[in-house]
């Protein structure tokens, strides 16, 4: 092995006798295990090693020495060194020793300059990354370094490569740095701390090198080392928080957004990369700058904002009416920052939206009123055709949008149910725009007619109006507000109420009566007439007649009583009255009325007062009483003979309906049954039921009976009732021809044994018809003819008894049979 050494004496003197020692350590020892010395060229040591070395002087007074080195020793891996003794020598001074040692014929060394960096992503390029190859030694050709790269966390796209090879061109090199040609790329994604390492392949041989310290002689070399790619990154988060000031509910019971209503907002920085930031600015599109809130964020006291550290603002914004049109409040923040110790990279920026629902809820009301309008009234405070009515519509915007165009649609008014005839007037302002919560009256005038005065006046509430209104929303989509019930309207007119005191008397008795004459919305003192119509047959009794209990006599014109009078708003005017009747008035009730009329036109108001009062009997003077009796008239010759029996239960009805039932005795009694005229009287009917009598009995005696009645008087009603035997005759269509209504030859002389046995003794034929088969008409008239047959033949003889025949068709049976 050959060598140079090089030594400048700064007092440019040389030695004299140079000494140099040359030490071998095998690795893994700190001594030398064999050693060679050499003095003036000479060597020393045990003969494991030879050096022949020379000495010469060189320009600027550099001393080379030279040699060649020998190891005669085991053949092994060794680290060896030069070492420049002092010496004695006079001559020498204070220099620099060994500046500088080249070998040949030995493996360069490499090692790579660091063993860690990290750097900010895309910094570091092929042309400066930071991590260099150190090389000492002597390379007599081209040394080919290959350099591995591993990722950790990282990957082939953050790498401009992932294969390296470094070419270092022969030439002597004491630890000469040769540039890595690696680059880091930006990839603009949030990839925190990605790791690679760089590693170097030992390579001895000829050719070749080895790792090992470039610096440190024995000391191992930086073989591999790691490199951190540092991101930066920032985001921001935005939070809406609605808060409800003007309250409402909307229909699903969430708050209704109102105009004045808050949106609070958060907005969080977060570092997100892996190097501080500052100069952190947030701004917001509707907000502009919010606030930082200190107590919530990890900035540092100069305004930096360390990795993972998060900055809180806060900010709070009022939604306004056009907010609410809109349907929606969207608004995006941004944040900004710079990178700490990288003040030529941009800025990084990050941003963050926020949108708002806010849900229309369209509501418009209105409240109508009305009233008779006094500019147009001509003085005497009553309606009068031409003269108005005023309308006032009421509309509010109760929803949380604007509602334009509002307008009011009204048919015009009803005056007691009729549709008025005279004109309404547009409205007035025109289509308005109504904001929330806000209010437009809208004025209308109806002109009256003489067939809405005379419908309407002086009726409560007798004028109604159902109106409604139009409008828009922000969308163009239609509004609709609609009244809950008709408004009603009373125009200015009376009313009376009248009552009677008492409710019935009789003849010539006396009726008080009050008349309540009320004005209805009078807005001034007005002018009256009050009248009460009497009834036939009642009269005024004089100076009974009182006006808010003052004296105050009527204009007596035939049967009307009137007063005029002049009445206040509000003030209800009372007159009492004595009416008295007459003997002649009939028995009934009396209705009579009370009204209200203008002066000027003679009109009268619709609300009328009445009273009914009844005119009843007087028991002793008026009523005609009934008295009679049922009886068994044994002896047939129509009177109630001493020792003949009453029936007991049987019912006695009048034409009017009124039963009556004989007691045990055979009586009955009707208290006054009827009310006959005092001169001429009247004829009452009774009728004694058949069906309420004994089986067997009939009548004999005339029913119905009709008597006069008189009144104060009694009358004697009474029915005579006897046992009769009931002959029956069953007959059926083989006694007549066929088809016919001919009774049949052999039948007829049983007709003549009938009669007989009729004549006998009183008795009721009964003649049964049995019905064969669907004989139908037929039958009923076979029925009728033998009936003429049987009262033909029984007239045939004077002086008989009036005989009762009864008929009856039946279905089935046998033939004609007879019997008593």
């Amino acid at each position: 092995m050959a060598f140079e050494i090089s030594d400048a004496l700064d007092d440019k003197t040389v030695w004299e006798n140079p000494r140099l020692i040359v030490e071998v350590t095998t690795p893994g020892t700190s001594t030398p295990s064999n050693h060679g010395q050499v003095e003036a060229c000479g060597t020393e040591g045990s003969g494991l090693a030879s050096v022949t070395c020379n000495a010469v002087l060189v320009e600027n007074n550099w001393t080379v020495y030279s040699g060649s080195f020998v190891w005669e020793g085991e053949a092994a891996l060794r680290r060896f060194g030069f070492v420049a003794k002092e010496t004695a020598s006079a001559n020498r001074s204070v220099g620099n020793f060994l500046d500088s040692i080249s070998l040949e014929g030995i493996t360069p060394i490499v090692q790579f300059s660091k063993d860690y960096h990290e750097e900010l992503e895309g910094v570091d390029t092929e042309a400066n990354f930071p991590i260099q190859l150190l090389v000492s030694g002597k390379p007599e050709v081209p040394l080919q370094v290959d350099v591995v790269v591993e990722p950790i966390t990282a990957d082939a796209n953050d790498l401009t490569t992932t294969t390296l090879t470094i070419t270092v061109p022969p030439g002597n090199y004491a630890g000469t740095a040769f540039q890595i040609p690696l680059g880091i790329l930006p990839d603009g994604v949030q990839e925190n701390r990605e790791q690679f390492a760089l590693r170097l392949i030992d390579k001895p041989g000829e050719g070749g090198y080895r790792v090992f310290s470039t610096e440190v002689c024995g000391a191992p070399g930086i073989a591999t080392a790691t490199y951190t790619i540092l991101d930066a990154h920032i985001a921001l988060q935005k939070i809406g928080t609605f808060v409800d000031v003007a309250g409402g509910i909307a229909p699903d019971g969430s708050p209704i957004k109102n105009a004045g209503d808050r949106m609070d907002y958060e907005f969080i920085v977060t570092n997100t990369g892996d190097i501080a930031l500052t100069d952190l600015i947030v701004t917001d599109t509707i907000i502009g700058t919010p606030t930082l809130d200190p107590s919530r964020s990890t900035l540092e006291a100069d305004g930096t904002l360390p990795p993972g550290g998060v900055a809180v603002f806060v900010a709070s914004y009022t939604l306004t009416q056009e907010d609410v049109d809109s349907g929606i409040k969207e608004n995006v923040a941004t944040a900004t920052a710079s990178i700490v110790g990288y003040p030529d990279q941009p800025q990084l920026t990050a941003s963050s939206d926020h949108t708002e629902p806010i849900p229309h809820i369209p509501s418009i009301s209105m409240v109508k009123e009305g009233r008779f309008d006094p500019e147009t009234d001509d003085g005497d405070g009553l309606p009068d055709p031409g003269e108005r009515l005023r309308f006032d519509i009421t509309v509010t915007n109760d929803g949380n949008i604007t509602a334009f165009d509002v307008y009011p649609e009204d048919p015009g008014p009803t005056f007691d149910g009729q549709p008025g005839t005279g004109v309404m007037s547009p409205f007035t302002p025109g289509p308005s725009t109504i904001l929330p919560g806000q209010s437009v009256v809208f004025t209308a005038f109806y002109t009256l007619s003489t067939e809405d005065i005379a419908y309407g006046s002086g009726l409560e509430d007798s004028v109604k109006n159902q109106a409604s209104v139009n409008a828009t929303d922000p969308t163009g989509a239609p509004l609709k507000g609609e009244m809950p019930s008709p408004m009603a309207l009373t125009m200015p007119g009376f009313g009376v109420e009248k009552q009677a005191l008492i409710t019935q008397t009789q003849r010539g008795g006396r009726v008080p009566y009050v008349l309540i004459l009320k004005p209805m919305e009078l807005i001034k003192r007005s002018p009256i007439r009050l009248v009460d119509i009497m009834p036939a047959g009642f009269g005024y009794i004089p100076g009974t007649a009182t006006v808010d209990g003052v004296p105050h006599e009527p204009v007596v014109e035939g049967r009307r009583l009137s007063w005029e009078l002049e009445v206040d708003p509000g003030k209800d005017v009372e007159v009492q009255l004595t009416l008295g009747v007459s003997a002649s008035a009939p028995f009934g009730e009396f209705t009579n009325t009370a009204q209200a009329e203008r002066i000027d036109n003679d009109v009268v108001y619709r609300r009328k007062g009445q009273a009914t009062v009844e005119i009843i009997p007087e028991p002793v003077f008026d009523c005609g009483d009934i008295i009679g009796k049922v009886f068994d008239d044994r002896n047939r010759n129509g009177y109630h003979d001493e020792g003949e029996p009453g029936v007991a239960g049987a019912r006695v009805v009048s034409l009017e309906g009124v039963q009556t039932t004989t007691d045990a005795h055979g009586r009955f009694h009707v208290a006054c049954a009827d009310l006959p005229g005092s001169r001429i009287g009247k004829t009452y009917m009774m009728k004694l039921d058949p069906r309420s009598l004994p089986s067997g009995y009939r009548i004999i005696s005339e029913n119905p009976r009709a008597v006069r009645l008189t009144a104060g008087k009694t009358t004697d009603v009474s029915f005579a009732t006897a046992f009769t035997r009931v002959v029956r005759l069953d007959i059926t269509g083989s006694a007549f021809e066929q088809g016919s209504e001919q009774l049949m030859t052999q039948w007829q002389e049983r007709i003549i044994a009938l009669i007989a046995t009729l004549e006998a003794e009183p008795s009721v034929l009964r003649i049964v018809y049995r019905a064969q088969g669907d004989e139908g008409a037929l039958a009923r008239n076979r029925l009728r003819q033998l009936r003429r047959i049987v009262q033909e033949q029984w007239r045939t003889s004077p002086n008989r008894y009036r005989l009762e025949i009864e008929t009856s068709l039946m279905n089935g049976g046998p033939a004609m049979t007879s019997g008593g």
